[in-house]
């Protein structure tokens, strides 16, 4: 079953990885309003929203803005067990040094290395590594890796990945600017979470922070080797 991008109408992130392994939902028509979407989110037919409108727009701008905005190098945790909030730039050296420390995280991240190389590969220069991965957690379930790229630039990314088969079996590619119309809503009424910003915390709406890998740097280094 091919997998979709992101299933937005069925409870985000979450739901899109259950109904991979689910029959496929009827979708509203392309232009047709998502039932319970916020900020007027509409349907582009297989489960996505249409990046048009303000909210959608907005939730890009966001995605794009706090990327721009991230400090170099990885803090210590938090005692909650995750990064402190914000996005975090690092490399696969150091990522790994920090978080690769049993045979379950090893594995794990020998899947994100790949996953890196095949993103530089098809043109991304950075990628976020969001969720358990990057925390305390002692054997994390699955990779989380988001791009602020979109469109045929995400599909061949994704491709890319997907070519890695078993490589990278257990990695979930997103768009990070994308609206979630059922997420929880931000302080201050903004319309919606993005990919990111639903990255940034927890099940509990507590905020955690994010790495963002730089995956052209980590690309070149290994060519001049």
């Amino acid at each position: 079953m091919r997998r979709t991008d992101i299933d937005h109408a069925r409870g985000g992130i979450d739901e899109a990885r259950r109904s991979r392994r689910a029959t496929p939902p009827s979708w509203p028509a392309h232009g047709e309003p998502f039932p319970n979407g916020i900020g007027g989110a509409v349907s582009n037919g297989s489960g996505l929203v249409l990046n048009e409108g303000p909210a959608a727009v907005s939730a890009q701008q966001r995605a794009t803005q706090a990327l721009h905005a991230a400090t170099p190098g990885l803090p210590q945790l938090e005692a909650t067990g995750f990064l402190p909030a914000g996005v975090h730039r690092t490399s696969m050296a150091e990522l790994t040094q920090r978080f690769a420390g049993n045979e379950i995280r090893a594995g794990l991240f020998g899947q994100l290395d790949a996953t890196s190389r095949a993103l530089a590969g098809a043109g991304v220069r950075e990628a976020v590594v969001g969720g358990s991965l990057v925390s305390t957690k002692l054997h994390p379930g699955d990779v989380d890796v988001g791009i602020d790229v979109g469109g045929d630039a995400f599909r061949a990314a994704k491709q890319a990945v997907a070519n890695l088969g078993p490589a990278a079996a257990d990695v979930h590619l997103y768009p990070l600017g994308h609206l979630l119309t059922e997420a929880p809503q931000l302080p201050g009424k903004v319309p919606g979470w993005n990919v990111l910003e639903f990255f940034q915390h927890t099940r509990d709406g507590a905020a955690r922070g994010v790495a963002l890998l730089d995956v052209a740097g980590d690309a070149a280094r290994i060519l001049h080797r």
